[in-house]
């Protein structure tokens, strides 16, 4: 990014304050920072009227329902009553949200509205996750440290910059504050849990507390799995021994703002398929290795928020953090040694200001950001010790934004209440790796502006256009070495026992950009059906244009025929792999969220479809995914402090690809669960996933579903 560029866009943010001055004069008092140290709204009273909040979707906390686009947040109590083993369990409920890639830890990655891979910004507490591996995982962080998860659906990149094309997953670790209520100091928190499908064990233990100023929170965990049974009656190989743990700390002075730091880590080690989602294992090489995979990852972070008493004006956020994720793979049957290592580095200051406006409340957000990812890749038998596919390079974001925040009543007249909610953001970037003198750098200004209308109180409308941009990432541009290879039969002296495919670099890769449109509406009333009941439906169509699409192209992918034929020393290859731009894509699709109560009785349901083209030529295009129907029945039983409940996931059959093996039936999943509380120190969590042993496969996974399996958690909790 040029200094020009940003003095022109900090200008234009400055002038934009300028032009707001006597509304500023009259700004209210901040409000204390929200969770993870999420800055805070203007009046939490008046801006967070709801249970159910979003910081992610605006970087502020506002009620979820209202936010005018599809986000989805499951707070602690949800997930305890999963029962998670891993994201997939905690993700699947979630529309627009796909896991793919098969039970195995290791081989699941995420999409977000058809798409996958870099075009899905994950966050731990506000740090970018930067690994990626289409066979090594995506984040590492076990389900048990989590406090809430919000995914925001649709392009984020003028609030996030690059990567945010398909939306963003945001996961908030506990802290103290998420245990304690008023009047408590201290307590803890055992948990231990056992799922027979895997034979799966673990425990967490946790203290937290908070004297004066100071808090703090330290979690320790663990869990051991095995083979995992799936509904076809077969066991798929899948060793894992788990090690996590958590620290969150934080001073804080009242009227003043506070200091936090945290610390999370995961620690895996499997015996596995290179390939985590190869069915198989019992293999020699390469992707089909048998391999003990060590998977690490940790992150530091350091933040702050200054938001004194009297300056209303000033409600600042800064964090800072790095992010160090590594695979290491030793073959089991040859000294083979593998390495993926990626460290990011980051840097995120912020400040909100809130003020009148229109006749109603306003906040503006101004913010910079800056991070940087390096990859290294190792192999202790390739010629160099460099990794085939994994090349040694970097790359730097900085990126700069502004949003407006606006809520009031009566727009020109008209009854009800508008909220709008515009923002730019100008990035810049550049990408290197070792050996290339010419590197890709570029920059990208990105917008977006959301609208809610509500012209009566149980009903609202609203629409949204945003733009999205992701980077070619260094993977994409730098690819080289052997991506797989064919073993070939005995031949004549001088014929090549395998046939590679090669990876061949495509430094020219353009970035993807995007163009979304989305419009929906939501209900939200009271009395519908009967005296006690309550009606929340929320749906939205969206459409994404997408220019440059980044997809990875397999040429050829079988042996040639000059491997078979004389004089057998003519040139014998699998064809090679590349990354390529696909012109023009468009993915769109249809989501909907709809919960019930009458008394003791609750029904949720999601529903979620995803489909894609290539507008050149009318082929799939995207990760995705048949109509989808995800629904939770469950009762209350008051007395006994008992819940019981059903829940059943319906997918509708997947032919839209053109290969083959990729096509795949409907199916039905059910699940019971219950949670008890025989006493207020304790809570029992049971469940039994898949009770009809239903023989599903889901698309992209490459072996049917897990099959019955019955879980069990028990929680102990004191506080004083």
């Amino acid at each position: 990014m040029t200094v020009r560029t940003i003095t022109r866009t900090m200008l234009a943010m400055g002038t934009a304050i300028g032009l707001m001055g006597p509304a500023l004069a009259q700004a209210v008092p901040a409000a204390s920072s929200e969770a993870g140290g999420a800055p805070g709204a203007s009046d939490p009273a008046e801006m967070v009227a709801e249970e159910v909040i979003t910081v992610t979707a605006t970087r502020n906390p506002r009620p979820a329902f209202s936010y005018p686009g599809q986000v989805t947040v499951l707070d602690r109590d949800t997930i305890d009553t999963l029962a998670p083993g891993d994201l997939d369990d905690v993700l699947r409920a979630m529309p627009g949200v796909d896991v793919r890639g098969g039970p195995r830890r290791t081989g699941q990655t995420i999409s977000m509205r058809g798409l996958g891979g870099e075009n899905v910004l994950i966050l731990i507490d506000g740090a970018r996750q930067s690994f990626i591996s289409a066979h090594d995982g995506r984040v590492f962080l076990d389900p048990e440290l989590l406090q809430s998860v919000e995914a925001v659906r649709g392009p984020a990149s003028a609030l996030y910059g690059s990567g945010a094309v398909g939306g963003v997953l945001a996961f908030r670790t506990a802290r103290a504050a998420d245990f304690l209520e008023e009047g408590q100091s201290a307590g803890y928190r055992l948990r231990v849990g056992h799922e027979d499908g895997a034979d799966e064990r673990f425990g967490v233990a946790t203290a937290f507390g908070h004297a004066g100023g100071f808090d703090g929170l330290v979690s320790l965990g663990g869990r051991r799995s095995g083979d995992i049974a799936l509904a076809n009656g077969l066991d798929l190989p899948a060793d894992d021994d788990i090690a996590t743990w958590l620290a969150n700390g934080g001073f804080s002075v009242e009227g003043l703002g506070e200091v936090r730091v945290g610390l999370q880590g995961f620690r895996n080690v499997a015996i596995e398929p290179n390939n985590g989602q190869n069915a198989r294992i019992g293999g020699g090489t390469g992707l089909d290795a048998d391999v003990k995979k060590v998977v690490h990852s940790q992150t530091l972070r350091v933040g702050g928020r200054l938001a004194p008493s009297g300056l209303g004006w000033l409600d600042a956020n800064i964090v800072a953090y790095t992010t160090a994720s590594a695979v290491t793979e030793q073959e089991l049957r040859t000294p083979r040694r593998i390495v993926r290592d990626i460290e990011t580095t980051g840097i995120s200051i912020d400040n909100r200001t809130a003020f009148d406006l229109l006749g109603g409340d306003a906040l503006l957000t101004l913010g910079a950001d800056w991070w940087r990812d390096e990859q290294v890749g190792r192999d202790t038998t390739g010629p160099t010790g460099t990794r085939d596919g994994v090349p040694d390079g970097r790359s730097a974001f900085t990126g700069v934004y502004a949003q407006l925040e606006v809520e009031t009543g009566a727009p020109l007249g008209l009854p009800g209440t508008l909220a709008l909610v515009p923002g730019i953001r100008l990035d810049s970037w550049e990408n290197s790796a070792d050996g290339d003198p010419r590197g890709n750098s570029d920059e990208r200004l990105s917008g977006r502006l959301a609208v809610r209308y509500a012209p009566i109180e149980p009903l609202f409308v609203y629409g949204s256009w945003a733009q999205g941009f992701r980077t070619p990432s260094i993977n994409e541009l730098y690819l080289d070495g052997i991506h797989f290879s064919i073993p070939l039969p005995p031949g004549p002296p001088g014929r090549p026992r395998v046939a590679n495919n090669v990876f061949v670099p495509n430094p020219s890769l353009r970035p993807e950009v995007s163009e979304s449109f989305e419009v929906g509406l939501g209900v939200d009333a009271d009395g519908v059906f009967a005296a006690r009941d309550t009606l929340r439906f929320k749906l939205g169509w969206w459409h994404a244009d997408i220019e440059d699409l980044i997809s990875i192209a397999v040429i050829g992918g079988g042996p040639v025929a000059t491997c078979f034929v004389p004089p057998f020393f003519s040139p014998c290859n699998a064809g090679t792999t590349e990354s390529r731009n696909v012109r023009n894509a468009e993915l769109e699709g249809v989501e909907a969220e709809i919960g019930y109560t009458l008394g003791l009785l609750s029904l949720t349901g999601v529903y979620s479809t995803v489909d894609g083209r290539d507008a050149s030529t009318g082929a799939p295009v995207g990760v995705l995914s048949p109509p989808r129907l995800v629904g939770d029945l469950r009762y209350v039983i008051e007395p006994a402090d008992l819940v019981l409940g059903l829940r059943a996931e319906v997918a509708g059959a997947f032919d839209r690809t053109a290969i083959a093996a990729e096509r795949r039936d409907g199916y039905t999943l059910v699940d019971l669960y219950a949670t008890w509380r025989p006493l207020a120190v304790l809570r029992i969590d049971v469940g039994v996933d898949n009770v009809a042993d239903a023989e599903a496969e889901r698309i992209f996974a490459g072996v049917p579903e897990p099959g019955r399996s019955a879980r069990i958690a028990v929680t102990f909790e004191q506080r004083f």
